[in-house]
């Protein structure tokens, strides 16, 4: 039997217009009720994931930054917080003063903008994050929990290079939108904290589904019984997950579940 469903947020349960659909709410809320573990795991701040989802349910705790961290709502405290070695964030900071990426990063539950990078919040991913523009360089020597280069792949896919190079197998780097490549921990993803907060509940991967639309969530998709890819994901995702839905403007989501569980 099924225990647990896992959902990304961006382009899995939130539509393009950041809304989570009337349908949704009410199928997610009643698995809620029938005692499914329902968790969100997304790339997002804790802050925005929080504001996203207020009218849901859930009660489990949240995995935020790509799995950086495990956040328990009920005690608002983080159960698991993997931060970014002072050495290789010094790194990130300088590659990001030598390229026209706009650069991010989170510390302890803020938002930090290079100067300059403040234009980039118009762009989709990071509506509702509210930052505080700051000299990173000030900031080089504390231990960051994500960092975000905001460009085009022919400005941020040289970064990933370079720090792949600099610092193998040190690091987890997924692009979570075209335009956003993101530098976590190397135990920092999904899947692993998907896992993780799962075993602590006594779940297994055998008990689980897991929808997602971007790179960052293949390996929650490949590690859940049923991994579901949303029919607006590209179209590797779409060829490494089991299985696939509609777009996250059509219900897939809500669509999926419904059938699955009025067919089992």
């Amino acid at each position: 039997p099924i225990k647990a469903i896992a959902l990304d947020l961006d382009g899995t349960l939130l539509t393009t217009n950041k809304k989570i659909s009337s349908r949704t709410v009410r199928l997610i809320n009643n698995l809620v009720d029938q005692g499914l573990f329902v968790c969100i795991a997304t790339g997002r701040s804790l802050s925005t994931t929080k504001q996203f989802i207020e009218h849901l349910n859930i009660k489990t705790p949240l995995i935020c930054y790509n799995g950086a961290c495990i956040h328990d709502m009920k005690n608002n405290a983080d159960i698991s917080h993997i931060t970014i070695d002072e050495q290789i964030g010094r790194e990130m900071v300088r590659l990001s003063m030598k390229t026209t990426a706009y650069f991010h990063m989170f510390l302890n539950h803020q938002l930090y903008f290079a100067p300059g990078s403040e234009t980039a919040d118009f762009l989709e991913p990071m509506s509702a994050e509210i930052g505080t523009t700051v000299d990173l360089a000030s900031l080089a020597d504390t231990r960051f929990t994500k960092g975000m280069y905001v460009g085009e792949p022919d400005v941020t896919l040289p970064i990933k290079h370079e720090l792949e190079r600099l610092f193998p197998n040190q690091l987890n780097i997924v692009y979570s939108h075209p335009q956003y490549l993101e530098v976590m921990p190397k135990e920092a993803t999904k899947g692993k904290a998907l896992a993780a907060l799962l075993k602590q509940n006594q779940i297994a991967a055998s008990e689980t589904i897991a929808f997602g639309d971007a790179e960052n969530d293949v390996e929650m998709l490949t590690w859940a019984r049923y991994g579901v890819a949303m029919g607006n994901a590209p179209e590797h995702v779409r060829l490494l997950a089991p299985y696939t839905t509609l777009s996250n403007d059509e219900d897939g989501v809500a669509v999926w579940l419904e059938n699955f569980f009025q067919n089992s």
